[in-house]
């Protein structure tokens, strides 16, 4: 960085560079698909209750800064260009460069001295999306690399991009993901769920939501009950096997269902009746396609009562070409609407819900309550701890926090671990 007395001295953020929000948690969050930014072009967004601009400069590179000019405040993303490897902004011609600082100003020669200087934030570009560090500094961990750690040549699949925006909270709909029971009991994938914590990081959590009592088939009645719900027939909800996931942070999601236990497979085995047969063989291609699927998710948060699920299908290539040409938009439709229907499913549970302040847990939550805790953890704004249950889920909803200030007022000034 030029450090010659002509050059910027930004303004000093303390312990917060590149934190957009310390309310949410230490993550990447993805904040758009690639193909959202153009060449040379600048984008508003709202991202983390926070107004934000993407902007690709002459390079290719994608860039992102706080979206209010350091001058008179004028958004950039509306109206703002991006010159060479600067953006500028429409209202006075400013301009800024990759980190922030003023550039030009019209009229000053040479590097103006200003002092002022746009926030910027670490966002980086793989799987066609761009992901965004919310985080002071170095991040502690990388942008997991989905493909290297399941084994996938990059050459061997496709990626599909879905993103829905839904009217609540992203922390509500996220913990759906270690609650085994809400799948058995919402999305109709058992007569129970419980979730197993596989391994847990302060970075990394890795869980199984397992499903018991699973019907070997989608039957007449479950059709009815879709229809009359107007839902999508789930074909797929009878398919696959567990739901294994592992959360990198608390904003990234990597997601597959495992293949048909064998006390399923086994009583399919014993059905006989030529229609359920038919619908059993339906059941299992769909198994098939899902076990080779991988799925990557980011529930970013818009406003506090608003997100966005962005969806990122890791998809086997078709070799054939003809067969591609005609099933990748098949594919994509399925796609679309499987996962619109599911999402209705829940929409209307999240939008009206209303938590108590003191759960009452069961067994069956352990997934949840683990879950929450590790998402606390990666929470920078510690005075969070009491819990609103939209950033935090905190002492309210029974997660103690190891710098609890009513447990460091208990022990004189120390602090507890968790229990």
């Amino acid at each position: 960085m030029d450090v010659s007395p002509t050059a910027i001295r930004p303004r000093k953020r303390l312990g917060t560079k590149g934190v957009l929000n310390p309310q949410y948690p230490t993550s990447y969050w993805q904040i758009a698909f690639s193909r959202d930014l153009e060449p040379e072009s600048v984008i508003p967004l709202r991202v983390l209750e926070r107004d934000v601009v993407l902007w690709r400069d002459s390079q290719g590179v994608a860039h992102c800064t706080a979206a209010h000019c350091a001058h008179l405040g004028a958004n950039l993303g509306y109206g703002g260009e991006v010159v060479g490897d600067t953006i500028r902004c429409p209202f006075h011609a400013w301009r800024y460069d990759a980190e922030g600082n003023v550039a030009h100003v019209p009229g000053v020669a040479g590097t103006p001295k200003v002092r002022q200087c746009l926030p910027t934030y670490l966002v980086i570009e793989r799987y066609g999306a761009i992901f965004l560090w919310n985080g002071p500094g170095v991040p502690d961990h990388e942008l997991p690399d989905f493909l290297a750690d399941e084994g996938i040549a990059e050459a061997d699949i496709v990626f599909e991009h879905v993103r829905y925006k839904l009217p609540f909270a992203a922390k509500w709909f996220v913990e759906n993901l270690p609650d085994a029971a809400h799948f058995a009991g919402l999305h109709r994938l058992g007569s129970w769920g419980d979730t197993e914590i596989i391994s847990e990081s302060d970075t990394r959590l890795e869980y199984v939501a397992r499903f018991y009592g699973r019907a070997p088939y989608v039957s007449w009645e479950d059709l009815k009950r879709s229809y009359r719900r107007g839902e999508m027939w789930g074909v797929s909800d009878a398919a696959g096997g567990d739901f294994h996931a592992t959360t990198y942070g608390g904003g990234l999601h990597l997601i597959h269902l495992t293949a048909s236990p064998p006390e399923l497979i086994e009583s399919r085995a014993k059905v006989t009746a030529p229609v359920p047969r038919a619908m059993i063989a339906l059941t299992e291609k769909v198994n098939d396609m899902s076990d080779g699927a991988r799925l990557i998710l980011s529930f970013t948060p818009v406003d506090v009562d608003s997100h966005i699920v962005y969806l990122t299908m890791i998809v086997p290539k078709i070799n054939n070409p003809v067969l591609r040409l005609i099933g990748r938009p098949v594919v994509r439709s399925l796609l679309v609407r499987r996962n619109w229907f599911a999402i209705m499913q829940d929409n209307s549970l999240m939008m009206f819900r209303q938590e108590p302040e003191h759960p009452a847990y069961n067994r069956f939550d352990r997934g949840l309550v683990r879950f929450r805790k590790f998402w606390d953890s990666r929470l920078i704004d510690r005075s969070l701890w009491a819990g609103d249950n939209v950033h935090s889920a905190g002492a309210r909803a029974g997660c103690t926090w190891p710098d609890d200030p009513t447990t460091a007022a208990v022990s004189g000034g120390s602090t507890e671990g968790e229990a």
